[in-house]
C-alpha cells in the first residue's frame, strides 16, 4: 500500500505543523476544549456545511493523472478506502503525532536571557546526559551528531544547537515590524530562552538522526547527492523582503513520474538536506519561514501516491517532532477541487490561531503572493507568476558550488 502521508505534509500535514513550529500550542484541542474532535459523528453536519462550497478551479482545467477526480466530500472519504486506508485513520495518525510533539514549558525548566548563555547551558545539559548514560552506547552515539551535514553548509554543531535555542524563545515578547503577511518571529533580545525545551527538542532530533544515520552518511549528504531529487520536486528556497525564508513548492510543475521512480532513501535525504539548509540560516531562523505551494494540475491520486507510507511517517516525525523550524505563514494557490474539500474538512479541527497562518489564495495570484513575500522576491519560473531572475536563492547558491 502506498498512501502519501508525507505529501500531506505539503497540504494537510503542513497545516498542522505550522502551528507547532510557530507557537508549540496544541492545535488539535482535546474534546473538552473543542466540541468537534477527530472521528466524532457530531462533526458531520459542520463538516458538510464547510466543504459544500464551490472551490477554486484551476483555470477550468482537469488535473494531471485524472482517474475520476474528487468532486465532493463523500468521494473524498471514499477515495481513502480505495487507497487501502480511511480518512479517519489518516487524521488519527496526525492527531497522535501532533499531541506527542512536546515543546511546552514545564515546571523547573531553565531559562536564560541570551543565546550565548543558552548555548553554554544547553551544552552542559548534553554533557550531563552523556554522564548519566555511560552504559548506553546507543544514546552516547546519538550525541555524536555524526549524520549532521555541518561540513556541507560550513557550520558547526554549536550553530545547530543555536537554532534550537532560537526555536525555544518563550511567548510574550514583541517582535520587530514586518509589513508582509504573517510577520516575523519574536527576537531573542526581547524574551527569555527556554533551554530545557530546546534540550528536549535536540534530544528528539539527535535520536531521529541516529536512526537514519546509515542512509545519510553513505553517500555523504551533499548538494550533488540530492540534485536529482531536487529537480524532480521543483523547489526553491529564497529570502523575502522581511528576511524570512520562503520554501517554494511548485508541485504543479513537478515531475510526478520522476518522483515516484525515486528510491525512498533519496527522497528522505532530500528533505533532510533542505531542512538543514534552512536550519543553518541564522537570519531566517530568527525571522521565520513561509511555505508557498502551487498545486495546479495535481490530481488527488498523484498527490496521495507519491511516496510510500513508511517514508511519509518518517518524514512527518522529523518535521513535526524534531526540527526547530518556525513557520509564519502557509500559502496554497491553484488548488484543485479535492484540496479545498480536504481543507474544508480539516479546518473543523484547527484552532483560530492555526487558521490565521493559512492563506488560501483566491483571485489575483500575483498580488496575493507579493503581499506575502514582497514585489522583488518572487522567483522567476514559479507557476505563471511574473517573477524576478535575481532573487536571494540560497538553495541555488548551494548547488552552484557543486562545480567549484
Amino acid at each position: 500500500m502506498r498512501v502519501h502521508l508525507a505529501m500531506l505534509w505539503f497540504f494537510v500535514s503542513i497545516l498542522l505543523h505550522q502551528g507547532v513550529f510557530a507557537s508549540e500550542t496544541n492545535i488539535l484541542p482535546t474534546p473538552r476544549d473543542n466540541e468537534c474532535s477527530a472521528g466524532d459523528d457530531l462533526c458531520k453536519e459542520e463538516i458538510h456545511t464547510r466543504v459544500l462550497h464551490k472551490p477554486e478551479n484551476v483555470d477550468g482545467q482537469e488535473s494531471r493523472g485524472d482517474k475520476g477526480e474528487i468532486r465532493n466530500p463523500f468521494e473524498f472519504f471514499g477515495a481513502f478506502k480505495r487507497l487501502g486506508t480511511s480518512w479517519k485513520s489518516v487524521l488519527d495518525v496526525y492527531v497522535e503525532t501532533i499531541r506527542s510533539a512536546g515543546g511546552k514549558d514545564h515546571n523547573g525548566d531553565v531559562f536564560v536571557d541570551d543565546l550565548d548563555a543558552g548555548l553554554i547551558a544547553l551544552l552542559d545539559m548534553i554533557e550531563k546526559d552523556k554522564e548519566n548514560c555511560v552504559d548506553d552506547q546507543d544514546r552516547l552515539r546519538m550525541w555524536m551528531f555524526r549524520a549532521v551535514p555541518c561540513d556541507e553548509f560550513g557550520r558547526s554543531i554549536n550553530d545547530l544547537l543555536s537554532s534550537f535555542l532560537l526555536w525555544s524563545v518563550v511567548e510574550g515578547a514583541q517582535g520587530e515590524e514586518c509589513g508582509l503577511l504573517g510577520g516575523i518571529n519574536r527576537k531573542t533580545n526581547a524574551a527569555k530562552i527556554n533551554v530545557s525545551k530546546a534540550f528536549r527538542r535536540v534530544e528528539a532530533y539527535a535520536a531521529w538522526m541516529d536512526v537514519v544515520e546509515a542512509d545519510l552518511l553513505k553517500p555523504s549528504l551533499t548538494a550533488a547527492s540530492v540534485k536529482k531529487s531536487w529537480d524532480a520536486f521543483r523547489m526553491r528556497i529564497t529570502y523575502d523582503d522581511c528576511r524570512r525564508i520562503v520554501w517554494w513548492m511548485d508541485l504543479g510543475r513537478a515531475d510526478m513520474t520522476a518522483i515516484k521512480d525515486l528510491p525512498p532513501k533519496d527522497i528522505m535525504r532530500l528533505f533532510v538536506w533542505v531542512s538543514h539548509l534552512i536550519i543553518f540560516q541564522e537570519e531566517g531562523m530568527k525571522n521565520g519561514i513561509v511555505f508557498i505551494d502551487n498545486m495546479s494540475h495535481v490530481s488527488f491520486w498523484d498527490y496521495m501516491t507519491m511516496l510510500p507510507l513508511q517514508l511519509g511517517m518518517k518524514l512527518d516525525k522529523f518535521m513535526i517532532n524534531c526540527t526547530p523550524l518556525q513557520t509564519k505563514l502557509v500559502v496554497f494557490m491553484n488548488r484543485p477541487v479535492w484540496a479545498d474539500i480536504g481543507y474544508g474538512i480539516l479546518s473543523v479541527f484547527l484552532t483560530k490561531e492555526t487558521k490565521n497562518r493559512v492563506n488560501m489564495v483566491h483571485g489575483d495570484r500575483q498580488s496575493a503572493v507579493i503581499e506575502v513575500v514582497g514585489e522583488c522576491c518572487v522567483p522567476e519560473g514559479f507557476n505563471d507568476l511574473n517573477g524576478k531572475s535575481e532573487v536571494d536563492d540560497i538553495a541555488e547558491l548551494q548547488f552552484q558550488q557543486i562545480h567549484h
